[in-house]
């Protein structure tokens, strides 16, 4: 799972930044966050400083488990040129383990950034109708993490799903 991760971010930065990588560097950034991963304290992933707040999370810095009471998305998203978008999250409870993942795929078009938010509301919308309540997001783009953070009001496509999110 750690390896199709590595592969998925290996695309998005080839796609969205148009940056390649040699392909040892995405097997050493595997193997870098599955050591990461089976660093555990006590059968539970070691929490960071975020507490409650939805906040962006560089790849250096690690994951972090969301707090006590709290389930954690993992959102992303991609875009095809010719193809569609696709949104992704992974839910996962505070000791780390996965408790449901979802994957949708879409003949809509969109920009990146419309994308991203789209996946953090397909996120959203799934974790309520899972019954979670307390729910703590990490997304890889600061653009939909700000203007959530922000509640920015905006007339636009994008503002409308991040008014959705909040």
């Amino acid at each position: 799972m750690v390896g199709c991760w590595a592969i998925w971010e290996h695309r998005n930065k080839v796609v969205f930044d148009g940056i390649e990588a040699a392909p040892d560097s995405v097997v050493t950034r595997a193997m870098d966050v599955l050591s990461e991963m089976t660093m555990m304290d006590g059968g539970s992933y070691v929490r960071g400083k975020g507490g409650g707040r939805m906040e962006a999370q560089g790849g250096s810095e690690g994951w972090q488990s969301a707090p006590s009471g709290y389930v954690k998305l993992n959102v992303d998203a991609g875009v095809v040129e010719g193809e569609g978008s696709d949104t992704g999250v992974v839910c996962r409870g505070g000791d780390g383990s996965v408790l449901w993942g979802i994957a949708i795929g879409r003949k809509q078009q969109w920009e990146p950034v419309i994308a991203e938010a789209v996946a953090m509301l397909d996120g959203l919308q799934e974790a309520l109708a899972r019954g979670h309540r307390h729910v703590v997001i990490e997304s890889d783009c600061l653009q939909v993490v700000d203007a959530v953070k922000e509640k920015r009001q905006v007339r636009s496509i994008f503002s409308l799903i991040v008014d959705d999110i909040i």
